[in-house]
């Protein structure tokens, strides 16, 4: 094919280039897969801690000087096919004591998104933490309080370039949160992805977002029980 190609002269870059970029899109059209795969499997996983103790995983866990030591995705990790992992991590000190930083090097796949090219360290999905949203300081919630419908409230977001451990308890702040997909200069739900960012829901079902979504709709699908009836968009093309 290379030397038919090159036999037709100035057809062949236009040609390559076309070929080059069906490939591109294909390789892109994977990764969103097992992105959404990867958020889908964590939403699993919160409802499968839920089932056993009755509540939601929480956002964190404080240490005895009242600071978040420990995150929800160690807590989830029984649940993610890693408790030989769970039982070398130490809770009685914070996630970067001495003991757990051993960890720091164990690059975990689900809580990281193939397209986002930061250290495999680094989590790609983050809970949203505010009043009227799944996660709240302060409570402790159930899936069952998802009063707007299970179908249109969100457990877990997509968010580049946070440069966050996936050990580290630190999430998005829902009252900061730009009501925006891959929003400039603000904490945003972003993605490497073009165009669209991820999400999974309290149905452990998941969407692909675009950034040309309705603010109102992005906001509605953050709170639990603010009565909106705005439809959550799905745009899952590459």
């Amino acid at each position: 094919m290379i030397v038919v190609l090159l036999a037709c002269g100035g057809l062949a870059t236009p040609i390559v280039s076309l070929i080059l970029m069906m490939l591109n899109m294909s390789r892109e059209h994977q990764r969103q897969y097992v992105c959404r795969s990867h958020i889908r499997n964590i939403a699993t996983a919160m409802l499968a801690y839920e089932q056993e103790y009755g509540v939601l995983p929480p956002q964190s866990v404080p240490g005895p000087n009242g600071k978040p030591w420990h995150s929800w995705r160690v807590l989830l990790l029984p649940y993610l096919q890693e408790k030989q992992l769970y039982e070398r991590y130490r809770f009685d000190e914070p996630w970067d004591g001495p003991h757990n930083k051993l960890l720091h090097d164990h690059a975990f796949s689900v809580y990281h998104c193939p397209t986002d090219d930061s250290d495999l360290s680094r989590t790609s999905y983050f809970v949203v933490s505010g009043p009227g949203m799944m996660f709240e300081p302060g409570k402790r919630l159930k899936s069952a309080d998802a009063i707007d419908g299970a179908s249109s409230t969100v457990l877990v977001v997509e968010a580049a370039g946070q440069d966050v451990h996936w050990l580290d308890p630190r999430d998005l702040d829902g009252v900061k949160l730009a009501n925006q997909i891959n929003a400039p200069g603000q904490p945003p739900i972003s993605s490497a992805h073009p165009k669209v960012a991820h999400v999974a829901l309290v149905d452990e079902s998941e969407r692909a977002v675009a950034e040309g979504a309705d603010p109102a709709a992005i906001r509605a699908m953050l709170t639990r029980n603010g009565g909106e009836t705005v439809p959550l968009p799905d745009d899952s093309r590459p």
